[in-house]
C-alpha cells in the first residue's frame, strides 16, 4: 500500500528519496548494459561455454567469498562501506568501453571473463551490505511502499532503456553503437553510487553491522534480467549476530524447510539451464536484430511489473507454493516457446509469457521460503538457502552447454524449456505447504512478521 509523501516523517524523506533515484539509474543500467552485455559477447564470437561463465562466475565467487565478506563488514560503517564497495565494483562497467574499443575481438571475451572474475568481489560486498543498509534505512512499516516505488522505477526505467539502446544498436555502427550503450550503462552506474552517498543511517550515523549475513547472492537487484541470463532472484536481511564464521548445522535440512530446499534447488538449476543457449541461438542461427531483442525485453518488463503488482492477489487465491509453480510453469515459455516457434512473434510472445511468470514466482519464492523460516533461527536456515542456491546456479550455469554441445542450440532449450515446466510441476506435487495452501490441512499457518525483513 502507497502512502502520501506528505506523511513520511522527515527524517527519512531524504534517504527514501536517494533510494528512488538510485534504482532508477539503476534501472537504465539494467536495459543497456544488463540487457545486451551477452548479446555483444555473442556477436564477437563468443561460445555457450564462455557465456555459461560469463553467468556462473558470481556465484562461484559468491561461495568462495561471501562469509569472509559479511564477517569483515560486521565491524565496518554501514553507509560508507556501501558507497565505496558499489564506487568499486561500477568500475567494472566502465572497464567494458576501453576492453571493446582496444582490445581485438578474439581476446575480448576472455577479458569480461577476468574483469568478471576479479569484480565479483565487490559485488559480494555490495549485495550483502546494501541489503543490511536498506533494512536498516527503512522502517518495517514503510519498507513495502520503498519497495513498491523502486520496482515501478526499476521497470520503467529498464522498459524505456531497452527500447532506446535497441533502437541505437539498429541505427548506428556495430562498434560505435554498443560504446554509446556501454557509455551511457557506465554513466548511470556512477549516478546511481553518487545517491547512494548521499544517504546517512538516521540517529546514529556511525552505526557498525551488528551482524554479520550469511551468504547473499551476486548480482544486481533486478531479478530477472529480459534477456534471459537468470540472476538471483533477492536478497535476505541477516538479522542475528554470529560469534564464528561457521557452516550451519545439517540438521535444520530436515522436515519442511529441506523439502523446500530440494524444490527449489532444482527450480534454480532449471532456471539456469537455458542461460547459455539464448543468444547464439537468438543471434547466431535466427538472426535476431538488437531492436529485437530490445523489444522482447521490454515486453518481459511491462509484464513482470502488471503481474507483480497482482501477486497479492494470486497468492491469496492460490497460495504461495501453487503461486511459485505457477510462475516456473510460465517460465517454461522463454527458452520452450523460441525453440518450438523461432519467428519473431515466438520469441515476444515467450517474452511475455515469462514476464507474467517472473512478476509471479520472484516475489512468490520470498513468501514461500520465509514462511517456513522461525523467526529466532533465520540466519542458519537463509545460509543454508544462500549456499545451496549458488551451488545450484553453478549447477544449471555449467550444465546448459553441455545441452548445446549433447542437443544442439534448438533442442537445447526445447529440453530446457520442457525441465522448467517440470520444475513448476515439482513445486506443486512435492514442496513443503505453507500460508493459504495449509488451510485445507488444519496447520497452524505461518509467520505474517517474515514478510517484513525483505530488502530489495
Amino acid at each position: 500500500m502507497f502512502h502520501s509523501r506528505a506523511l513520511v516523517p522527515a527524517e527519512h524523506r531524504s534517504n527514501f528519496l536517494h533510494l528512488y533515484f538510485d534504482i532508477a539509474w539503476f534501472g537504465v543500467l539494467n536495459g543497456s548494459f544488463i540487457a545486451f552485455s551477452a548479446v555483444y559477447l555473442t556477436r564477437v564470437g563468443a561460445t555457450a561455454r564462455q557465456l555459461s561463465l560469463f553467468g556462473a562466475l558470481p556465484a562461484l565467487v559468491a561461495l568462495v567469498a561471501a562469509l569472509p565478506a559479511g564477517y569483515w563488514l560486521k565491524n565496518r560503517r554501514l553507509d560508507k562501506t556501501v558507497f565505496w564497495s558499489a564506487a568499486l565494483y561500477r568500475v567494472y562497467y566502465l572497464a567494458w568501453l576501453p576492453i571493446i574499443t582496444l582490445i581485438p575481438a578474439a581476446f575480448q571475451t576472455n577479458s569480461v571473463l577476468l574483469l568478471t572474475f576479479i569484480m565479483s568481489g565487490p559485488a559480494t560486498i555490495l549485495a550483502i551490505g546494501f541489503n543490511s543498509l536498506f533494512a536498516e534505512l527503512v522502517p518495517p512499516e514503510w519498507r513495502n511502499h520503498v519497495i513498491g516505488i523502486r520496482h515501478a522505477l526499476l521497470a520503467i526505467a529498464s522498459i524505456l532503456s531497452a527500447l532506446l539502446c535497441g533502437y541505437i544498436l539498429d541505427n548506428t555502427a556495430f562498434l560505435t553503437g554498443y560504446q554509446i550503450v556501454f557509455g551511457l550503462a557506465a554513466f548511470c552506474g556512477v549516478m546511481s553510487s553518487v545517491h547512494l552517498w548521499f544517504i546517512r543511517l538516521p540517529e546514529a550515523p556511525n552505526r557498525r553491522i551488528k551482524h554479520a549475513p550469511y551468504l547473499k547472492e551476486p548480482g544486481q537487484p533486478d531479478a530477472f534480467p529480459a534477456s534471459g541470463q537468470a540472476r538471483p532472484p533477492f536478497g535476505w536481511r541477516y538479522l542475528r549476530r554470529r560469534r564464528q564464521l561457521r557452516l550451519p548445522r545439517l540438521s535444520i535440512l530436515r522436515g519442511d524447510f529441506g523439502r523446500a530446499m530440494a524444490v527449489l534447488g532444482f527450480f534454480f538449476v532449471a532456471l539456469y539451464v537455458p542461460n547459455a543457449l539464448y543468444y547464439p541461438y537468438w543471434v547466431g542461427e535466427l538472426g535476431y536484430s538488437d531492436q529485437l531483442i530490445s523489444f522482447g525485453q521490454a515486453l518481459f518488463y511491462v509484464c513482470q511489473f502488471l503481474s507483480a503488482s497482482q501477486l497479492a492477489r494470486i497468492a491469496t487465491w492460490l497460495g504461495d507454493r501453487r503461486s511459485l509453480a505457477l510462475g516456473a510453469v510460465l517460465l517454461a515459455a522463454y527458452p520452450g516457446f523460441t525453440a518450438i516457434w523461432p519467428a519473431p512473434a515466438g520469441y515476444l510472445l515467450s517474452s511475455a509469457f515469462s514476464g507474467i511468470g517472473w512478476g509471479i514466482a520472484g516475489g512468490a519464492i520470498l513468501t514461500y521460503l520465509l514462511r517456513l523460516v522461525p523467526a529466532d533461527e533465520r540466519p542458519r536456515y537463509m545460509s543454508w538457502y544462500s549456499l545451496l542456491t549458488n551451488l545450484a546456479i553453478l549447477i544449471g550455469s555449467l550444465l546448459g552447454p553441455l545441452f548445446g554441445d549433447w542437443l544442439g542450440l534448438r533442442l537445447g532449450l526445447g529440453t530446457a524449456g520442457i525441465i522448467r515446466f517440470l520444475a513448476g510441476l515439482i513445486i506443486l506435487w512435492f514442496g513443503a505447504n505453507v500460508g493459504v495452501d495449509t488451510a485445507d490441512d488444519d496447520d497452524e499457518g505461518a509467520d505474517d512478521e517474515l514478510s517484513g525483513e525483505f530488502a530489495a
